[in-house]
Protein backbone atom coordinates (compact mmCIF):
# COMPACT_ATOMS: atom_id res chain seq x y z
CA UNK A 1 0.00 0.00 0.00
CA UNK A 2 1.33 3.51 -0.77
CA UNK A 3 1.52 5.93 1.40
CA UNK A 4 2.95 9.67 0.98
CA UNK A 5 5.73 9.10 2.54
CA UNK A 6 6.61 5.74 0.37
CA UNK A 7 6.23 8.18 -2.72
CA UNK A 8 8.20 11.07 -1.01
CA UNK A 9 11.78 10.11 -0.11
CA UNK A 10 12.44 8.27 -3.33
CA UNK A 11 11.67 11.71 -5.02
CA UNK A 12 13.52 13.46 -2.57
CA UNK A 13 17.19 11.40 -3.75
CA UNK A 14 16.40 11.52 -7.52
CA UNK A 15 15.88 15.31 -6.92
CA UNK A 16 19.78 15.46 -5.10
CA UNK A 17 20.97 13.50 -7.80
CA UNK A 18 19.89 15.32 -10.32
CA UNK A 19 21.15 18.76 -8.54
CA UNK A 20 24.99 17.20 -8.22
CA UNK A 21 25.20 15.69 -11.59
CA UNK A 22 25.16 19.71 -12.77
CA UNK A 23 27.88 20.41 -10.60
CA UNK A 24 31.73 19.84 -12.40
CA UNK A 25 33.76 16.58 -11.40
CA UNK A 26 36.77 17.77 -8.64
CA UNK A 27 40.29 16.62 -10.23
CA UNK A 28 41.21 13.48 -7.85
CA UNK A 29 43.62 11.94 -10.49
CA UNK A 30 46.44 14.97 -10.60
CA UNK A 31 46.47 16.48 -6.85
CA UNK A 32 48.81 19.44 -5.90
CA UNK A 33 51.38 17.23 -4.04
CA UNK A 34 51.54 15.07 -7.57
CA UNK A 35 52.38 18.14 -8.99
CA UNK A 36 55.31 19.41 -7.01
CA UNK A 37 58.66 18.89 -7.90
CA UNK A 38 60.50 15.87 -6.80
CA UNK A 39 64.08 17.19 -5.81
CA UNK A 40 67.42 15.17 -6.61
CA UNK A 41 70.29 15.28 -4.36
CA UNK A 42 73.36 16.57 -6.79
CA UNK A 43 75.48 15.33 -3.84
CA UNK A 44 76.47 15.84 -0.33
CA UNK A 45 80.12 16.73 0.82
CA UNK A 46 82.06 17.90 3.18
CA UNK A 47 83.00 21.36 3.07
CA UNK A 48 85.59 22.19 5.97
CA UNK A 49 85.65 20.73 9.69
CA UNK A 50 82.87 22.72 10.62
CA UNK A 51 79.58 22.06 7.81
CA UNK A 52 78.79 19.53 4.96
CA UNK A 53 78.13 20.94 1.85
CA UNK A 54 74.10 19.91 0.57
CA UNK A 55 73.72 20.44 -3.14
CA UNK A 56 70.00 19.49 -4.86
CA UNK A 57 68.34 20.75 -8.43
CA UNK A 58 64.84 20.87 -9.71
CA UNK A 59 63.74 20.92 -13.28
CA UNK A 60 63.88 24.39 -14.74
CA UNK A 61 60.10 24.06 -15.95
CA UNK A 62 59.24 23.39 -12.09
CA UNK A 63 60.51 26.52 -10.96
CA UNK A 64 57.30 28.20 -10.03
CA UNK A 65 55.96 25.57 -7.88
CA UNK A 66 59.17 25.60 -5.34
CA UNK A 67 58.73 28.16 -2.68
CA UNK A 68 60.23 26.44 0.47
CA UNK A 69 62.67 23.22 1.40
CA UNK A 70 62.19 20.75 3.82
CA UNK A 71 65.55 19.54 4.60
CA UNK A 72 65.30 16.44 7.30
CA UNK A 73 68.84 14.60 8.99
CA UNK A 74 69.51 12.08 11.18
CA UNK A 75 72.90 10.80 11.96
CA UNK A 76 74.62 7.21 12.87
CA UNK A 77 75.07 9.43 16.57
CA UNK A 78 71.13 9.15 16.63
CA UNK A 79 69.34 6.12 18.58
CA UNK A 80 68.37 4.99 14.85
CA UNK A 81 69.08 1.21 13.49
CA UNK A 82 71.27 2.69 10.68
CA UNK A 83 68.45 1.11 7.98
CA UNK A 84 67.82 3.33 5.20
CA UNK A 85 63.96 2.20 5.62
CA UNK A 86 64.01 4.11 8.42
CA UNK A 87 64.28 7.40 6.48
CA UNK A 88 63.30 6.91 2.91
CA UNK A 89 60.27 8.45 0.25
CA UNK A 90 57.76 6.26 1.25
CA UNK A 91 57.42 6.45 4.48
CA UNK A 92 55.53 9.15 7.06
CA UNK A 93 57.53 12.44 9.24
CA UNK A 94 60.14 10.72 11.38
CA UNK A 95 59.84 11.96 14.50
CA UNK A 96 64.13 11.74 15.57
CA UNK A 97 64.81 13.73 12.27
CA UNK A 98 65.95 16.76 12.45
CA UNK A 99 63.88 19.49 10.32
CA UNK A 100 65.47 22.44 8.40
CA UNK A 101 62.67 24.44 6.59
CA UNK A 102 64.32 26.95 4.06
CA UNK A 103 62.44 30.09 2.80
CA UNK A 104 64.06 29.84 -1.21
CA UNK A 105 64.26 33.30 -0.79
CA UNK A 106 66.52 32.47 2.67
CA UNK A 107 69.91 34.02 1.95
CA UNK A 108 71.57 31.11 3.79
CA UNK A 109 70.28 29.27 0.63
CA UNK A 110 72.75 29.47 -2.58
CA UNK A 111 70.45 29.55 -6.12
CA UNK A 112 72.23 29.21 -9.74
CA UNK A 113 70.71 27.99 -12.80
CA UNK A 114 72.92 25.28 -14.83
CA UNK A 115 71.27 24.17 -18.25
CA UNK A 116 67.95 23.17 -17.76
CA UNK A 117 68.08 22.57 -13.96
CA UNK A 118 67.97 25.14 -11.13
CA UNK A 119 70.51 23.88 -8.12
CA UNK A 120 70.31 24.64 -4.68
CA UNK A 121 72.94 24.52 -2.16
CA UNK A 122 73.01 24.64 1.12
CA UNK A 123 76.15 24.65 4.11
CA UNK A 124 74.66 22.30 7.19
CA UNK A 125 76.21 23.90 10.11
CA UNK A 126 74.66 21.53 12.53
CA UNK A 127 75.88 17.70 11.60
CA UNK A 128 76.58 15.60 13.51
CA UNK A 129 80.64 15.53 13.98
CA UNK A 130 82.44 12.56 13.77
CA UNK A 131 79.27 10.78 12.52
CA UNK A 132 77.40 8.91 9.19
CA UNK A 133 74.61 11.96 8.22
CA UNK A 134 71.68 11.34 6.35
CA UNK A 135 69.52 13.63 4.37
CA UNK A 136 66.19 14.06 3.00
CA UNK A 137 65.09 16.94 0.89
CA UNK A 138 61.13 18.24 0.31
CA UNK A 139 59.87 20.64 -1.89
CA UNK A 140 56.96 22.99 -0.21
CA UNK A 141 54.62 25.26 -1.83
CA UNK A 142 52.49 26.50 1.02
CA UNK A 143 51.42 23.20 3.07
CA UNK A 144 51.39 21.23 0.40
CA UNK A 145 54.83 18.53 0.25
CA UNK A 146 56.17 17.02 -2.82
CA UNK A 147 57.43 13.50 -3.39
CA UNK A 148 60.85 13.35 -1.19
CA UNK A 149 64.26 12.55 -2.13
CA UNK A 150 67.03 11.06 -0.20
CA UNK A 151 70.66 10.51 0.00
CA UNK A 152 71.96 7.24 -1.37
CA UNK A 153 74.05 6.74 1.19
CA UNK A 154 75.22 8.55 4.32
CA UNK A 155 78.27 10.82 4.53
CA UNK A 156 80.97 10.79 6.88
CA UNK A 157 81.54 14.06 8.38
CA UNK A 158 84.85 14.24 10.40
CA UNK A 159 88.13 15.13 10.82
CA UNK A 160 90.33 12.12 9.88
CA UNK A 161 93.82 11.32 12.08
CA UNK A 162 96.95 12.06 10.62
CA UNK A 163 98.78 9.18 8.50
CA UNK A 164 102.64 8.32 8.19
CA UNK A 165 103.44 9.53 11.11
CA UNK A 166 106.97 8.69 11.30
CA UNK A 167 110.45 10.10 13.45
CA UNK A 168 113.66 10.60 12.68
CA UNK A 169 117.12 11.12 14.74
CA UNK A 170 119.02 14.02 13.19
CA UNK A 171 121.78 14.34 15.60
CA UNK A 172 122.90 13.93 19.29
CA UNK A 173 119.56 16.08 20.38
CA UNK A 174 117.11 16.65 17.82
CA UNK A 175 114.26 14.44 16.94
CA UNK A 176 112.27 15.39 13.51
CA UNK A 177 108.81 14.15 13.19
CA UNK A 178 106.50 14.19 10.09
CA UNK A 179 103.55 13.20 9.09
CA UNK A 180 101.04 13.60 6.13
CA UNK A 181 98.43 16.29 5.72
CA UNK A 182 95.17 15.73 6.89
CA UNK A 183 92.37 17.48 5.36
CA UNK A 184 90.05 19.92 6.75
CA UNK A 185 92.78 20.22 9.68
CA UNK A 186 94.08 23.53 10.59
CA UNK A 187 96.83 22.42 12.86
CA UNK A 188 98.00 19.50 14.97
CA UNK A 189 98.62 18.71 18.26
CA UNK A 190 101.49 16.71 19.67
CA UNK A 191 101.80 15.71 23.12
CA UNK A 192 105.10 14.13 24.44
CA UNK A 193 104.07 12.05 26.94
CA UNK A 194 106.69 10.69 30.40
CA UNK A 195 104.24 7.77 31.12
CA UNK A 196 101.01 6.56 29.95
CA UNK A 197 99.21 9.09 32.00
CA UNK A 198 102.49 12.29 32.62
CA UNK A 199 102.34 15.17 29.35
CA UNK A 200 105.70 16.22 29.20
CA UNK A 201 105.18 19.01 26.42
CA UNK A 202 102.86 19.77 24.14
CA UNK A 203 103.55 21.18 20.58
CA UNK A 204 100.70 23.13 18.56
CA UNK A 205 101.87 23.44 14.56
CA UNK A 206 100.24 24.29 11.39
CA UNK A 207 102.77 22.71 9.29
CA UNK A 208 103.46 18.61 9.33
CA UNK A 209 106.77 18.46 10.75
CA UNK A 210 107.72 19.50 14.12
CA UNK A 211 111.67 19.30 15.91
CA UNK A 212 111.82 18.47 19.35
CA UNK A 213 115.04 19.02 20.93
CA UNK A 214 117.14 18.78 23.85
CA UNK A 215 118.88 22.15 24.94
CA UNK A 216 120.69 24.11 27.90
CA UNK A 217 123.04 21.23 28.41
CA UNK A 218 124.64 20.85 32.61
CA UNK A 219 127.20 18.91 33.79
CA UNK A 220 127.23 18.36 37.80
CA UNK A 221 129.31 16.13 39.37
CA UNK A 222 129.31 12.72 37.26
CA UNK A 223 125.49 13.25 36.34
CA UNK A 224 124.86 15.51 32.81
CA UNK A 225 121.63 16.77 31.98
CA UNK A 226 119.54 18.61 29.41
CA UNK A 227 116.40 20.15 29.15
CA UNK A 228 114.45 18.89 26.60
CA UNK A 229 114.44 15.30 25.64
CA UNK A 230 116.86 13.09 27.42
CA UNK A 231 119.32 10.98 25.58
CA UNK A 232 118.26 7.61 26.09
CA UNK A 233 115.14 7.93 27.19
CA UNK A 234 111.76 6.52 25.57
CA UNK A 235 109.73 8.90 24.97
CA UNK A 236 105.42 8.30 23.57
CA UNK A 237 104.48 10.89 21.06
CA UNK A 238 100.46 11.61 20.57
CA UNK A 239 99.72 13.57 17.22
CA UNK A 240 96.21 14.45 16.66
CA UNK A 241 94.35 17.06 13.77
CA UNK A 242 92.36 19.68 15.05
CA UNK A 243 90.66 22.88 14.04
CA UNK A 244 89.06 25.83 16.10
CA UNK A 245 86.07 27.80 14.30
CA UNK A 246 85.15 30.68 17.42
CA UNK A 247 83.98 28.20 20.09
CA UNK A 248 84.12 25.23 18.09
CA UNK A 249 86.75 22.80 18.62
CA UNK A 250 87.51 19.95 16.24
CA UNK A 251 89.53 17.07 16.31
CA UNK A 252 90.52 14.19 14.80
CA UNK A 253 89.11 10.82 16.42
CA UNK A 254 91.71 8.95 16.78
CA UNK A 255 95.25 9.69 18.30
CA UNK A 256 98.20 8.45 16.38
CA UNK A 257 100.93 7.47 19.02
CA UNK A 258 104.46 6.59 18.08
CA UNK A 259 107.54 5.61 20.06
CA UNK A 260 110.91 7.02 19.67
CA UNK A 261 113.86 7.80 22.04
CA UNK A 262 117.04 9.76 21.11
CA UNK A 263 119.36 7.12 20.88
CA UNK A 264 123.04 7.88 22.14
CA UNK A 265 125.64 5.19 22.21
CA UNK A 266 127.25 4.88 25.67
CA UNK A 267 131.22 4.43 25.21
CA UNK A 268 132.76 1.54 26.62
CA UNK A 269 136.24 0.74 28.17
CA UNK A 270 137.11 -2.67 27.73
CA UNK A 271 140.19 -2.75 29.84
CA UNK A 272 143.23 -0.95 30.50
CA UNK A 273 146.76 -2.08 30.58
CA UNK A 274 149.82 -1.16 32.23
CA UNK A 275 152.55 -0.58 28.88
CA UNK A 276 155.57 0.13 31.29
CA UNK A 277 156.32 1.55 34.38
CA UNK A 278 155.10 4.99 33.20
CA UNK A 279 152.10 4.51 30.81
CA UNK A 280 149.13 2.86 31.01
CA UNK A 281 146.62 2.04 28.01
CA UNK A 282 142.85 2.27 27.47
CA UNK A 283 140.94 0.15 25.13
CA UNK A 284 137.68 1.63 23.74
CA UNK A 285 136.20 -0.48 21.64
CA UNK A 286 135.21 1.40 17.89
CA UNK A 287 131.03 0.16 17.92
CA UNK A 288 130.96 1.93 21.26
CA UNK A 289 131.44 5.49 20.10
CA UNK A 290 128.40 6.85 18.61
CA UNK A 291 128.85 8.82 14.92
CA UNK A 292 126.22 10.87 15.90
CA UNK A 293 128.73 12.71 18.61
CA UNK A 294 131.67 14.35 17.03
CA UNK A 295 134.32 14.49 20.53
CA UNK A 296 135.90 12.26 22.98
CA UNK A 297 137.30 13.57 26.32
CA UNK A 298 139.66 11.12 28.67
CA UNK A 299 138.66 11.82 31.76
CA UNK A 300 141.64 10.76 34.43
CA UNK A 301 140.65 10.65 38.55
CA UNK A 302 144.42 10.73 40.75
CA UNK A 303 143.55 10.91 44.44
CA UNK A 304 139.73 12.56 43.70
CA UNK A 305 141.29 15.24 41.02
CA UNK A 306 139.37 14.61 38.59
CA UNK A 307 141.18 15.98 34.73
CA UNK A 308 140.45 16.10 31.39
CA UNK A 309 143.31 13.53 29.78
CA UNK A 310 143.12 14.46 26.24
CA UNK A 311 140.46 15.77 23.73
CA UNK A 312 139.99 13.95 20.46
CA UNK A 313 137.70 14.37 17.64
CA UNK A 314 136.16 11.35 17.07
CA UNK A 315 136.12 11.28 13.08
CA UNK A 316 140.12 12.15 13.24
CA UNK A 317 140.81 9.49 15.12
CA UNK A 318 142.35 6.94 12.57
CA UNK A 319 145.67 7.44 14.58
CA UNK A 320 144.71 5.05 17.54
CA UNK A 321 142.60 2.68 15.98
CA UNK A 322 143.88 -0.51 16.42
CA UNK A 323 141.75 -3.28 13.25
CA UNK A 324 142.77 -6.43 14.52
CA UNK A 325 140.97 -5.38 17.82
CA UNK A 326 138.31 -3.24 16.58
CA UNK A 327 139.35 -0.57 19.14
CA UNK A 328 141.39 2.46 19.70
CA UNK A 329 144.26 2.72 21.74
CA UNK A 330 144.82 5.53 24.43
CA UNK A 331 147.87 5.69 26.50
CA UNK A 332 148.23 7.84 29.38
CA UNK A 333 151.92 8.72 30.34
CA UNK A 334 151.69 9.70 33.90
CA UNK A 335 155.48 9.32 35.02
CA UNK A 336 157.84 6.88 36.81
CA UNK A 337 157.22 5.48 39.86
CA UNK A 338 153.73 6.48 39.95
CA UNK A 339 152.10 4.12 42.34
CA UNK A 340 148.42 5.46 43.19
CA UNK A 341 145.68 4.07 41.53
CA UNK A 342 144.24 6.24 38.67
CA UNK A 343 140.77 5.83 37.53
CA UNK A 344 139.58 6.81 34.12
CA UNK A 345 136.20 7.23 32.27
CA UNK A 346 135.47 8.41 28.66
CA UNK A 347 133.06 11.36 27.68
CA UNK A 348 131.64 11.50 23.91
CA UNK A 349 129.64 14.75 23.27
CA UNK A 350 128.00 15.95 20.47
CA UNK A 351 126.47 19.49 19.57
CA UNK A 352 124.21 19.60 23.11
CA UNK A 353 124.64 15.87 24.77
CA UNK A 354 126.99 13.81 26.16
CA UNK A 355 127.40 10.34 27.48
CA UNK A 356 130.19 8.65 29.95
CA UNK A 357 131.72 5.43 29.86
CA UNK A 358 131.96 2.89 32.89
CA UNK A 359 134.83 3.78 35.32
CA UNK A 360 138.07 1.29 35.11
CA UNK A 361 141.27 1.60 37.37
CA UNK A 362 144.61 1.83 36.51
CA UNK A 363 148.70 0.99 37.46
CA UNK A 364 151.84 0.89 35.98
CA UNK A 365 153.78 -1.78 35.33
CA UNK A 366 156.15 -2.30 39.17
CA UNK A 367 159.40 -3.42 36.97
CA UNK A 368 161.19 -0.79 34.81
CA UNK A 369 162.71 -1.41 31.46
CA UNK A 370 160.18 -3.68 29.70
CA UNK A 371 157.26 -2.42 27.74
CA UNK A 372 153.95 -4.27 26.17
CA UNK A 373 154.00 -6.00 22.98
CA UNK A 374 150.31 -5.75 21.54
CA UNK A 375 149.28 -9.08 19.66
CA UNK A 376 147.72 -9.33 16.71
CA UNK A 377 148.09 -10.46 12.79
CA UNK A 378 151.49 -10.54 11.59
CA UNK A 379 153.22 -10.39 7.96
CA UNK A 380 156.36 -13.06 8.96
CA UNK A 381 159.31 -14.26 6.77
CA UNK A 382 161.70 -13.46 4.21
CA UNK A 383 161.04 -10.79 1.81
CA UNK A 384 163.59 -11.99 -0.52
CA UNK A 385 163.14 -15.48 -0.04
CA UNK A 386 159.60 -15.23 -0.78
CA UNK A 387 158.51 -17.35 2.01
CA UNK A 388 156.21 -14.22 3.74
CA UNK A 389 153.35 -15.51 5.67
CA UNK A 390 150.40 -14.29 8.10
CA UNK A 391 150.61 -15.68 11.73
CA UNK A 392 149.40 -14.55 15.15
CA UNK A 393 151.43 -13.41 17.81
CA UNK A 394 149.84 -13.46 21.40
CA UNK A 395 150.35 -9.89 23.59
CA UNK A 396 153.75 -10.31 25.59
CA UNK A 397 156.03 -7.67 27.60
CA UNK A 398 159.56 -7.89 26.44
CA UNK A 399 162.74 -5.84 27.57
CA UNK A 400 163.54 -2.68 26.08
CA UNK A 401 167.40 -3.21 26.46
CA UNK A 402 169.55 -6.07 26.03
CA UNK A 403 170.14 -8.31 29.46
CA UNK A 404 173.51 -6.80 30.86
CA UNK A 405 175.39 -6.95 34.46
CA UNK A 406 172.46 -4.84 36.34
CA UNK A 407 168.86 -5.67 37.02
CA UNK A 408 166.07 -3.87 36.51
CA UNK A 409 167.91 -3.65 32.92
CA UNK A 410 168.40 0.32 31.67
CA UNK A 411 169.76 1.96 29.08
CA UNK A 412 173.44 3.07 28.23
CA UNK A 413 175.49 -0.30 29.32
CA UNK A 414 176.74 -2.56 26.82
CA UNK A 415 175.00 -5.95 26.96
CA UNK A 416 176.03 -9.26 27.99
CA UNK A 417 177.70 -11.02 25.69
CA UNK A 418 179.39 -14.82 25.03
CA UNK A 419 176.32 -16.26 25.95
CA UNK A 420 174.78 -19.77 25.33
CA UNK A 421 171.29 -20.40 24.38
CA UNK A 422 171.47 -22.95 27.70
CA UNK A 423 172.83 -19.51 29.77
CA UNK A 424 170.09 -17.22 28.09
CA UNK A 425 167.13 -19.98 29.20
CA UNK A 426 169.27 -20.17 33.00
CA UNK A 427 168.89 -16.23 33.50
CA UNK A 428 165.07 -16.42 32.30
CA UNK A 429 164.62 -19.07 35.18
CA UNK A 430 166.88 -17.01 37.80
CA UNK A 431 164.97 -13.68 37.37
CA UNK A 432 161.34 -15.82 37.59
CA UNK A 433 162.43 -16.25 40.73
CA UNK A 434 163.31 -13.82 42.20
CA UNK A 435 160.37 -11.83 40.86
CA UNK A 436 157.84 -14.00 41.61
CA UNK A 437 157.11 -13.81 37.16
CA UNK A 438 157.34 -15.89 34.34
CA UNK A 439 160.69 -14.89 32.20
CA UNK A 440 161.60 -16.34 29.01
CA UNK A 441 163.29 -15.80 25.94
CA UNK A 442 161.60 -14.31 22.85
CA UNK A 443 160.58 -16.30 19.94
CA UNK A 444 161.87 -15.21 16.62
CA UNK A 445 158.65 -14.37 15.61
CA UNK A 446 158.32 -12.23 18.94
CA UNK A 447 161.31 -10.50 18.38
CA UNK A 448 160.92 -9.41 14.81
CA UNK A 449 157.04 -8.87 15.95
CA UNK A 450 158.68 -6.32 18.52
CA UNK A 451 161.21 -4.87 16.55
CA UNK A 452 159.65 -3.66 13.41
CA UNK A 453 155.81 -4.06 13.25
CA UNK A 454 153.63 -1.23 13.94
CA UNK A 455 149.72 -2.52 15.33
CA UNK A 456 148.12 1.19 14.13
CA UNK A 457 149.68 1.44 10.65
CA UNK A 458 149.65 -2.38 10.35
CA UNK A 459 153.14 -1.63 8.75
CA UNK A 460 156.84 -3.44 9.24
CA UNK A 461 159.17 -1.07 9.38
CA UNK A 462 162.95 -1.56 8.52
CA UNK A 463 163.78 -0.46 12.40
CA UNK A 464 162.03 -0.47 15.36
CA UNK A 465 161.80 3.78 15.63
CA UNK A 466 159.25 3.04 13.15
CA UNK A 467 160.88 4.38 10.46
CA UNK A 468 163.13 3.15 6.95
CA UNK A 469 165.81 4.97 7.66
CA UNK A 470 168.72 5.14 10.21
CA UNK A 471 171.65 7.54 11.57
CA UNK A 472 174.47 7.70 13.73
CA UNK A 473 171.40 9.24 16.24
CA UNK A 474 169.80 5.79 16.29
CA UNK A 475 172.31 3.54 16.33
CA UNK A 476 175.94 2.94 16.30
CA UNK A 477 177.08 0.88 12.97
CA UNK A 478 180.26 1.71 10.65
CA UNK A 479 180.26 4.76 8.72
CA UNK A 480 177.28 6.37 11.21
CA UNK A 481 179.16 9.21 11.68
CA UNK A 482 178.47 9.70 15.05
CA UNK A 483 181.40 10.55 17.66
CA UNK A 484 182.03 6.51 19.00
CA UNK A 485 182.22 5.14 14.99
CA UNK A 486 185.56 3.28 15.04
CA UNK A 487 185.24 1.91 11.66
CA UNK A 488 184.48 -1.33 12.88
Amino acid sequence: MLTKRTIFYPLVFLLITYIFSCVDEPDYINTKRSDLPAPAIKYVEQQDAFSLLIKWYVSNQDDHLVDHFLIESFSSNDSLTMNQSLFDTEMADNPAAREIIINRNDSILAEMVIGDSIFFEYVDQNASFAAWNYYRITVLFDEIKSYSVLTENGNYFGLKSPTNFTIQQLDDYQLHLTWDNTRFAESYQINRILSTSVVDTTFVVADTSVIDFSYNPRLSGDVFSVRGIQPNYKYTYALTAQAVKDTVFRASEETILEEQELMLLQPVIRASKSINNSTIRLYIPQDSIDDNLDSMFVLRNIAEQCEILDTFIIQSMDHYYYDYRQEYLIDDNIGEDNTDSIQYRVMTKGNVNAVVSNVVSGLVLDIPGFTYAEGGEFIYGCVTCDTMYATIIDPFYIAIYEYSDEWPVIGGNFPLDNLSWVDGVQICEDLSIQNNRTFRLPSEKEWEFAGKWDVISNHAFAYPWQSENISGDNANYMNSGDIYDNGL
